[in-house]
């Protein structure tokens, strides 16, 4: 069975449709979406506003946005001014020799679908990444709840939705519940001695909030 490095490098596996990527921490998950997500636009012609990227925290998404838009760059840099072929490296081993200009070199190399006939397939890969590049600051790479938010705006009415929803995260609504929760306790005005266990044990909010 060939590496999913390799795999999803052949023409023979297309980026459309449904695929499973089930892995790890650390065994080339960015990888295999900066591969698919530079064959969806360099073959497929696909804008980047139209290719949805979601993780999971900010951090995240910030470093998959820039890693996103340097194989962009180094994609174009490759054709329109290709360097040497680099050296065969030492070790055989499948990843050593997988590096980023070969795994360029390979998706490049693809052929680009719906060319017209008047432009010639690496002209065509150019105007892509070119395009590709000049409009990335649109690119559509979210967190979870990023992505949530946005679908809730642009289509707030036919969700039935308020214009400015916002997606708040867990701990804030956690928060919101706990001071809702203990203000409904104290406005009931308790006995003394309950006044008192409650003002003892939970003087403020935040407190109750730090058992849940």
């Amino acid at each position: 069975m060939k590496p999913l490095s390799e795999h999803i490098l052949s023409q023979s596996f297309a980026p459309t449709g449904f695929s499973l990527i089930e892995a790890s921490a650390g065994t080339g998950k960015t990888f295999s979406i900066q591969t698919l997500y530079l064959r969806l636009v360099v073959e497929h012609g696909i804008p980047v506003e139209k290719i949805l990227v979601v993780t999971f925290t900010e951090a995240a998404t910030a470093e998959l946005r820039e890693r996103l838009r340097k194989i962009l760059e180094e994609s174009y840099k490759n054709l329109t001014a290709p360097e040497e072929d680099p050296p065969e490296p030492a070790n055989t081993d499948t990843a050593a020799t997988n590096t980023e200009p070969n795994r360029i070199k390979e998706i490049l190399a693809l052929v680009p679908h719906s060319i017209p006939e008047r432009i010639n397939a690496e002209e065509m890969k150019k105007r892509r990444l070119r395009r590709a590049l000049l409009d990335f600051d649109q690119a559509a790479v979210f967190t979870i709840h990023g992505f949530c938010q946005r679908t809730l705006n642009e289509f707030a009415f036919e969700c039935g939705q308020d214009f400015d929803t916002e997606v708040i995260s867990g701990d804030a609504l956690l928060a919101e519940i706990c001071t809702d929760h203990w203000r409904a306790i104290m406005y009931k005005k308790p006995t003394n001695a309950a006044e008192d266990l409650i003002q003892a044990k939970f003087p403020d909010p935040t407190k109750l909030t730090s058992l849940a």
